[in-house]
């Protein structure tokens, strides 16, 4: 009998550890939204651009999406089941490189490192890139500096400029958070677009 009662009792107690058989939370993974198809469409004034992944923090190198609230705005705190496909950084740069090649920003825009010849870099560092929970629907946060290096003679006009947005998701949900932080995102490249042309 006493052998049967610690039975139950490790039984009850491995029970509580694991939740009492609630379902453990499902991970879910983001991608930005594509670029949207109607962004102007300009003369390619380069010939090969390369876009290198943008640099950052420590915790804005991982895939967690980081949150705060709009009560304790210094306070960063990650979700651990709600996080990106990839790691900001290069999720990023395969974002802007897209956004590039549909604006007609170089007759060909690469990754860095493909090609030797390259008439062109855009770098950048990931300064804000959060969400922002207060009591209407959530806010995105996002801050880069992005710099454009030119490689040859031929293009002698280099910036460096950092740029913030923020941007209202339309509802409470993450799937509508990604969609601001994608706006937000599409808004900064094309200032840093128009700041490099002019």
């Amino acid at each position: 009998m006493i052998r049967y009662t610690s039975l139950v009792l490790l039984i009850s107690l491995l029970s509580a550890c694991f939740g009492g058989g609630q379902a453990v939370p499902q991970d879910r993974f983001y991608h930005l939204a594509d670029i949207s198809s109607n962004v102007p469409k300009d003369p390619e004034p380069f010939g090969v651009i390369a876009v290198s992944p943008m640099q950052s923090d420590a915790l804005h190198r991982e895939r967690m999406i980081l949150y705060s609230l709009q009560s304790a705005p210094l306070m960063l705190n990650t979700y651990y089941y709600h996080q990106w496909s990839n790691v900001p950084g290069k999720m990023i740069q395969e974002h802007l490189i897209a956004y590039l090649r549909k604006v007609g920003f170089a007759k060909t825009v690469i990754r860095y490192g493909e090609r030797a010849h390259i008439d062109g870099e855009v770098k950048g560092y990931i300064q804000r890139f959060e969400r922002i929970i207060g009591k209407d629907n959530p806010r995105v946060i996002v801050r880069l500096e992005l710099s454009f290096i030119p490689r040859t003679d031929d293009v002698k006009h280099g910036m460096t400029k950092v740029y913030t947005v923020e941007r209202e998701a339309t509802d409470n949900s993450m799937e509508a958070t990604v969609v601001a932080f994608s706006e937000a995102l599409q808004t900064i490249y094309g200032r840093f677009v128009a700041d490099v042309m002019h």
